[in-house]
């Protein structure tokens, strides 16, 4: 309290107090996070389903992101601690702590296997599945991430090595994915890939979760070896997990960055173009979505992708940096982010506009719908024709409550029901008699 007073009082006195840069970056943030939910609800009630669409799923992949580093960091941090001691006594063990890090990150890839047979084995509905599919995708993902970071420190960040920790940490997703399989298979028969459908099996969804939570964790765990290699060869190794390494950087540096980005996208627009050529000679391993060689392809793919976002993350760090170079580290960063989260939702806008004037010159609009499908909530919820329909009058939609009344009272009206006294039919009945006319007109 006395040094408020005192800080006050020399404020008073001189007229004004100076401002430190945690203040100040402090209200940046309250201001940015008022402006952020403000848009945020106009997003998502926008009239675009598709929109609607892309924004929830952007807000999904943001909260698993905090989640996903938030429990990482803390299983870690207490995994760490109750094995090894304070952190004064981890320093002196690396090799110890590189094998903890190793077991967190095998361990992720069980509970991917665990999380999502879980829901299908309490019969959660298929938002749960979702839910933890991608949560679990991202743990993966920061749990190899922390990994390789424990391999390029203790390895004096020196290029041979740096390749040996890539090198290792590729091999290892390999194996843990080829033993995943081998597990699931030996418990569960083999339901994936092209042994399921010569079988004539037909895969889970649970099943599908889990090979999407490994793709997505491994996809965003090799992207970040593949931008840490660049980076490498293009500032030096030392610039690797160093964030001082560019607090003096030139603008030759932001050029030579740009070129690299646009290295990777070259890279990414081969290995498109060499994928679409060899799946038109690859039959069923490249249609089925759980096959060993959609996943590796696919996963190969999505890294080389996101490897060219993290050095895109990089450059623009670097070009604020050099426009505003009297900011402090943090507050570029929280300006990186507020520009870069302003043009992704200007970007969806764009591009959704973009899409529906060509799918109107083809001849019709398609939006993507809300929620999931029903081939996926009739395994968790029973079959689609169980659940509620839209009920239909004189050719009107009418509310869900409407058709619960009807379903109450029509079991107790004579021989045809309300919804037929009322002149009306329900949506079974609509749906069936549109199906026939289109028959028809075919």
């Amino acid at each position: 309290i006395e040094h408020a007073a005192d800080v006050h009082a020399a404020g008073a006195v001189g007229g004004h107090h100076e401002v430190s840069d945690v203040g100040k970056t402090t209200a940046y943030l309250l201001l940015g996070f008022m402006v952020v939910n403000f848009m945020l609800l106009w997003m998502v009630n926008y009239p675009d389903n598709n929109i609607r669409k892309y924004v929830w799923s952007m807000l999904t992949n943001t909260i698993s992101i905090y989640l996903a580093v938030l429990m990482n960091n803390a299983g870690r941090d207490a995994f760490e601690r109750v094995t090894m001691g304070s952190k004064e006594e981890q320093q002196t063990q690396p090799n110890l702590e590189i094998f903890l890090r190793f077991v967190c990150f095998v361990s992720t890839f069980c509970l991917a296997n665990v999380l999502c047979y879980g829901c299908r084995r309490f019969n959660l509905s298929s938002k749960w599945l979702y839910a933890s599919k991608i949560l679990i995708g991202h743990i993966v993902a920061f749990s190899g991430i922390d990994l390789f970071k424990d391999f390029v420190e203790h390895g004096n960040r020196e290029m041979g090595k740096l390749w040996g920790a890539a090198a290792g940490c590729l091999l290892m997703i390999v194996i843990s994915r080829v033993i995943a399989r081998f597990v699931r298979d030996s418990l569960f028969g083999s339901k994936e890939g092209v042994l399921a459908r010569r079988d004539g099996c037909k895969t889970p969804k649970w099943r599908e979760a889990i090979c999407e939570a490994e793709d997505d964790g491994c996809s965003i765990f090799f992207s970040y070896v593949m931008q840490s290699l660049v980076m490498g060869h293009a500032f030096g190794a030392q610039t690797v997990e160093n964030p001082d390494a560019f607090s003096t950087h030139l603008a030759a540096d932001t050029w030579r960055l740009f070129f690299c980005m646009l290295g990777v996208i070259v890279v990414l627009v081969v290995f498109s173009y060499a994928q679409n050529t060899v799946n038109a000679h690859a039959g069923e391993h490249a249609k089925l979505a759980t096959s060993g060689y959609r996943r590796s392809v696919t996963s190969a793919q999505i890294g080389v992708a996101m490897s060219s976002s993290w050095l895109a993350l990089q450059l623009f760090f670097l070009m604020t940096a050099s426009a505003f170079p009297s900011q402090s580290h943090a507050m570029i960063e929280i300006m990186c982010a507020a520009v870069l989260t302003f043009s992704a939702v200007v970007g969806i806008i764009v591009l959704d506009f973009i899409a529906d004037n060509a799918a109107a010159q083809a001849g019709g609009s398609q939006e993507v719908e809300e929620g999931s499908s029903e081939e996926d909530e009739e395994e968790f919820e029973g079959p689609a024709a169980n659940r509620a329909q839209p009920y239909m009058l004189h050719g009107h939609q009418m509310p869900h409550g409407f058709g619960k009344v009807i379903d109450m009272f029509g079991h107790h009206m004579p021989a045809r029901g309300l919804g037929q006294e009322m002149g009306g039919m329900t949506g079974i009945q609509q749906q069936q008699q549109q199906q026939q006319q289109q028959q028809q007109q075919q």
